[in-house]
């Protein structure tokens, strides 16, 4: 995943996980296509702020997801000046920062067809190992 959950979600996981096991059901592993990249581009296309006003508006945010969302809303400008210093140190942060934002309606159908395409693997994925139920923190 992309943080480690926390201690008390980690055990109820465990938990049903036992419950399960102990019921007769069969557990696979399942790591869906990584594209971290792919969803904060789609989070962010409108610079954040559909997912800072509307899906965070009025919501306690964790402080260090404060500083994120920073990062992810700042001006286009200061993301590219921004990613550019921190490639030595964090190249995963740099890409973030730095991948282009809409700018056309051409944009925005090639990054839908790009969720698209992830949502035809991760699905073909869940198949492959026809799975019922996704058991994640």
């Amino acid at each position: 995943g992309i943080c480690p959950p926390t201690p008390s979600m980690g055990r109820a996981v465990i938990m049903a996980k036992e419950a399960l096991e102990r019921a007769g059901h069969t557990l696979v592993a399942f790591n869906p296509p990584d594209d971290q990249l792919l969803v904060l581009r789609l989070l962010t296309a409108d610079n954040g702020r559909t997912f800072s006003t509307k899906w965070l508006g009025g919501e306690v945010i964790d402080e260090d997801l404060e500083k994120q969302i920073y990062l992810w809303t700042m001006p286009h400008y200061l993301r590219k000046i921004t990613g550019f210093l921190l490639e030595p140190f964090m190249p995963r942060v740099a890409r973030m920062l730095s991948h282009r934002l809409l700018r056309s309606i051409y944009d925005l159908w090639q990054r839908l067809s790009e969720r698209e395409d992830y949502i035809e693997q991760f699905l073909d994925e869940w198949k492959k190992k026809e799975i019922d139920l996704l058991l994640c923190p």
